[in-house]
């Protein structure tokens, strides 16, 4: 599966990581939010999105925003939430996993969010066009022809 891992603590993203792809998983990772929605919106297709609930960011503070923005593009793209917060903003048919836990729930949940993976209500972006909303989002002037 190509999964993107979005985790603030380096030591459970190293952990994360290394357990995923030692069980053949592809994995994209992002620290921020805002560096989380730029690496889906370059990458697009996801087997799942796999979200802190809370981390750093400009734009995207969260998980519940990253969630929110990524489904206003492609409803049907998979998510697991992770935390160790006591109270979650949790959006209807992400599932909750809290720290600690063992990676073969986490692998059992993405199995999962593999087989209800829905197909894409609209047309893909092109490059052109997910470069100008990363320029544009970055503040970054592009040259008009």
């Amino acid at each position: 599966m190509k999964i993107l891992l979005v985790e603030d603590d380096e030591k459970v993203m190293y952990w994360l990581s290394t357990r995923l792809s030692e069980a053949g998983h592809e994995i994209f990772s992002a620290v921020e939010g805002d560096w989380a929605l730029a690496t889906w919106k370059t990458h697009h297709r996801f087997d799942c999105v796999v979200t802190d609930n809370l981390f750093p960011g400009k734009a995207v503070r969260n998980g519940r925003m990253l969630i929110d923005a990524i489904r206003a593009i492609d409803p049907g793209q998979p998510f697991v939430m992770q935390t160790t917060s006591a109270s979650v903003d949790l959006p209807r048919g992400v599932p909750l996993l809290r720290k600690p836990y063992r990676i073969g729930r986490l692998l059992r949940m993405l199995a999962s969010a593999k087989s209800q993976r829905l197909p894409l209500l609209d047309h893909p972006l092109t490059s052109q066009q997910i470069a100008g909303e990363i320029n544009e989002f970055f503040g970054v002037e592009q040259n008009r022809r």
